[in-house]
């Protein structure tokens, strides 16, 4: 844990330089600064000649004049799992409210968020200069912003100047991002290639078409809010995002849900070629109905609020015996007769028992529990690969999906075996 560190330089907690190596996993850096002489680069970490490597870890409140976050210059640069939350380039003309990459520092990002990050001048997240590569894969910007200072272009990124820099943007989302001009990206050589995102609800004052992109190369698969152009899937068709600026009402910050809804459009449209990375962002597979999902998140997600509007969790409206949640949580609609299909079944096979259950696959307010007991008084957690193997799940539609479980039992212990599966969120 690095917090309060201040550097006059670069990197107000760490400074890797000369042909050094630098390898950081599931640390954070809290309210690190690099903000009092000269070019103030990496308010928690900078990089320089240097090879790096991110993961697991969390930035937060940081801050520098360019590179809140992080700054790096002529040397490979690998960031993977990391959120970057409120980092921030204050003094006038900064540059990367998380990210300042330069002078050829090729850079690979997979799997990470930056939200709430703000840039006095250019890229309120990550600024992109001086023939350096880019690649972002997997990633998500919520709410981040350049709307202060002299230029305030790139509320999300900021990709040129001196030198031809290579942006390359997949499965990835853009939601709520802000500048004067371009609010997602601003690009001043070459225009980024984008694959299977979604970029929505990116605002700028000028250059607000092309959800706030001012500049485009390739395009293949996307979303992208304003006018469509060759290779776009859709364009002005609302993404259906889960909650995007999250219970709080307020984009970029940590409960921004930019998962997609049921009916999204950006579900099944993607170019499967796109990408080799086998899992979302959230750690789950991608391609899960034989076509890829746009943006950084696979699969449909929901809730019984969003999925019954109006309708009380407790009753029973179908008449069944089972509340209107519980029959949301197996996968059935409350609404109608009740379908004695998902009903948990247990088969037994010598000392081998199966143990199946139906299950909405897309509910984000159900986490199954398993349990077992001896004597129906006491029930205890089971554990996978302890007490039960996941031996089949099988697909029975877009939102429903039937597991079967092998149970290890072992009869010396008592001759009585009780199991139950539960959902903590329905009484």
């Amino acid at each position: 844990h690095f917090s309060q560190n201040d550097a006059g330089w670069a990197g107000g907690a760490i400074a890797n330089f000369d042909n050094s190596t630098i390898t950081v996993i599931d640390s954070t850096f809290v309210d690190n600064v690099a903000t009092r002489n000269g070019s103030q680069l990496g308010g928690a970490i900078y990089c320089g000649d240097a090879t790096g490597s991110l993961a697991a870890s969390l930035f937060q409140g940081n801050s520098a004049r360019t590179g809140g976050a992080v700054a790096s210059a002529r040397n490979p640069l690998t960031v993977t799992a990391c959120t970057f939350l409120d980092n921030a380039a204050v003094t006038s003309g900064g540059s990367g409210g998380a990210m300042f990459i330069n002078e050829n520092s090729d850079t690979t990002i997979t799997g990470c968020a930056f939200l709430g990050i703000r840039a006095v001048s250019t890229a309120g997240a990550l600024s992109n200069r001086d023939g350096s590569d880019v690649t972002i894969v997997n990633s998500l910007f919520s709410g981040n912003d350049a709307l202060e200072g002299g230029l305030r272009q790139g509320g999300a990124i900021w990709n040129g100047s001196l030198g031809l820099c290579n942006l390359t943007i997949i499965n990835s989302t853009f939601a709520g991002n802000r500048a004067d001009s371009s609010g997602a990206i601003h690009a001043i050589d070459l225009g980024p290639l984008i694959l299977n995102s979604v970029f929505w609800d990116n605002s700028a004052t000028s250059n607000p078409a092309f959800g706030g992109i001012a500049r485009r190369g390739g395009s293949t698969s996307n979303l992208i809010q304003g006018t469509a152009v060759s290779g776009d899937v859709v364009a002005n068709t609302d993404p259906l995002f889960l909650d995007a600026d999250g219970p709080d009402n307020a984009p970029g910050t940590a409960d921004d849900d930019l998962r997609l809804r049921p009916g999204s459009p950006a579900l099944d449209v993607g170019d499967n070629a796109a990408t080799a990375e086998p899992l979302d962002i959230a750690g789950a597979p991608r391609i899960r109905n034989g076509t890829i999902d746009l943006g950084a998140h696979e699969g449909r997600f929901t809730t019984f609020a969003r999925s019954f509007p109006g309708l009380a969790p407790l009753a029973d409206d179908n008449g069944n015996g089972r509340s209107n949640l519980l029959d949301y949580l197996a996968g059935d609609d409350p609404t109608v007769p009740h379908n004695p299909g998902s009903a948990p079944t247990l088969v037994a096979s010598g000392n081998m028992f199966a143990y199946s259950f139906s299950r909405r696959s897309s509910a984000t307010d159900g986490q199954v529990i398993h349990e077992k007991s001896t004597d129906l008084q006491t029930f205890t957690p089971m554990i996978e690969g302890v007490d039960y193997t996941v031996i089949s799940r099988q697909t029975l539609g877009l939102e429903q999906e039937r597991v079967t479980l092998q149970l290890d039992v072992d009869p010396a212990l008592s001759p009585l075996h009780f199991f139950r599966h539960r959902f903590p969120t329905a009484p």
